[in-house]
């Protein structure tokens, strides 16, 4: 499932008489594509050609229709598609993000997800008429895939509003916790179902409307879910991705029932006929659709809905593995060509050489090495390389002639330590620049070259270090959970 894209880095090189350009990398596939199957996965057939990004399809009432997102225009908006693959329409042309969309119960009214009026993730209702827009919810945080009740009297939703920041134990990431919460459809009536403190999403209702059923996961296992397709692959194999259950609660009396248990990050969840409940295991456990029943659906999917009568099911599918090389992307301005490339890129002050955190073929990100290019991303050779320790966060020295980087499993915890090391451009010089226990990265140089600001992590200490790189030796900047150094240009 991939909702709003998430920048890891970002560096912009100048050219004279060009467009300013921005080199960014996201978490998500580089291509997927729409598929339609029987509900046990048999008569599987692509819903449309293969043309970049399609996502997060689901069915209108009637069975007739699939709204989905996609990017294949550009920006991410909202398409309709009769669900033989025909007559595709596109129902949203907006800079904004607009995301997971759901039918009202007469198919006259999309809920869906926008950055539209601010930038934040916000529930928005489209009427699919006259394409006009209005928003929904307001207030701080961020509100997700929306679920219209089938008496059409409420819109289910999950959001981040009213969650403290919390951080995983011993980590500096912040965890995101989310809550179920109801509106009406004019805005009134807001009211929250499920009790802070946990991380519950995905909702969808009961056929009598009287019941939400979502996934539910702790606080603390949001994380070994979010990473696992950062963890070594022999973690993955493992299962060690954290664990979520589907949950139903009654909206009147607030009764709870838990319908499945056991390991696996279970997720979008959906009632079907008989109280059957369809749901898939994105990771650890035995992937695939899976039913309360027993029964199992196709594998290797993402995000399924099921159609009205549960026979049918609409999924995404990630198509290609590859890497983003230097892929235009779409930008809402004329000034600014924005590219995916691969994480942390990194020029140099003459915007001559960019050197990247790259997996080159392998599927582990504790693989990654220092890989360097020319801007257009042709001439790819590797600085440094080092088989199960990630080089992450790369900066080029004032003068060019160093690139420090941070080195190790920086997703595995206090445990496994990274570190900050340095190295020419040419691969030689390799030294490490910290030691353990502290985990130890994203290093920033002072202007003059002779220091460099870094990030420290440990169950005791945090904050920001500066390393005199001529005795070796580090002070304390601060003490906070304190991260992403820059050193101004003029220090």
């Amino acid at each position: 499932m991939r909702t709003l894209a998430l920048l890891l880095a970002a560096c912009e090189l100048l050219v004279a008489g060009q467009r300013h350009r921005i080199l960014f990398n996201r978490i998500g596939a580089a291509e997927t594509g729409l598929f339609v199957a029987d509900a046990d996965g048999r008569n599987e057939r692509p819903l449309l050609p293969s043309t970049g990004l399609d996502y997060n399809a689901s069915f209108s009432p009637d069975g007739r229709w699939i709204v989905f997102t996609s990017e294949r225009n550009g920006s991410s908006d909202l398409y309709r598609v009769r669900s033989d693959g025909s007559g595709i329409e596109r129902l949203t042309d907006d800079p904004a993000y607009d995301d997971q969309a759901a039918f009202s119960p007469d198919g006259k009214t999309l809920a869906f997800v926008s950055t539209r009026g601010g930038g934040t993730a916000g529930i928005w209702l489209l009427d699919v008429a006259t394409r006009k827009a209005r928003s929904l919810t307001s207030g701080a945080g961020g509100n997700f895939r929306p679920s219209w009740s089938p008496d059409g009297k409420w819109v289910a939703f999950s959001s981040d509003r009213d969650t403290p920041l919390r951080r995983a134990k011993g980590r500096w990431e912040q965890l995101h916790l989310i809550n179920i919460y109801i509106i009406r459809p004019d805005g009134t009536g807001l009211r929250r179902l499920t009790a802070t403190g946990n991380c519950a999403g995905g909702p969808k209702w009961s056929r009598d409307s009287r019941r939400v059923v979502f996934y539910e996961i702790s606080a603390e296992d949001t994380w070994n879910a979010r990473a696992g397709g950062a963890l070594p692959v022999s973690q993955q194999e493992l299962g060690e991705t954290g664990a979520s259950q589907i949950v139903s609660i009654d909206i009147e009396s607030g009764a709870r029932v838990e319908h499945t248990q056991g390991p696996g990050v279970k997720v979008s969840p959906q009632y079907l006929a008989g109280g059957l409940i369809g749901f898939l295991v994105k990771s650890g456990g035995d992937q695939g659709i899976r039913y309360t029943d027993g029964g199992k659906g196709p594998a290797n999917v993402r995000n399924p809905a099921w159609s009205p009568e549960g026979k049918q099911v609409v999924y995404h599918r990630i198509l290609s593995p590859r890497r983003n090389r230097m892929t235009p992307a779409f930008s809402p301005d004329p000034e600014f060509e924005l590219v995916l490339s691969e994480v942390f890129p990194a020029f140099d002050r003459a915007g001559g050489r960019l050197v990247v955190s790259s997996r080159g073929e392998s599927r582990d990100i504790a693989d990654a090495g220092l890989e360097m290019m020319n801007p257009d991303g042709s001439g790819r050779r590797w600085v440094y390389h080092e088989k199960g320790k990630a080089v992450m966060s790369p900066e080029w020295s004032p003068q060019g002639d160093w690139i420090a980087f941070g080195l190790g499993t920086f997703f595995l915890g206090p445990s496994h330590p990274a570190q900050v090391a340095m190295v020419h451009p040419d691969g030689a010089g390799f030294r490490l620049l910290t030691s353990p226990p502290n985990n130890n990265g994203f290093p920033s140089w002072s202007p003059d070259g002779k220091r460099i600001v870094y990030r420290t992590s440990s169950e005791n200490e945090r904050g920001l270090r500066i390393l005199n790189l001529e005795d070796g030796k580090s002070s304390v900047l601060t003490t906070e959970y304190d991260n992403f150094p820059v050193w101004s240009p003029r220090g």
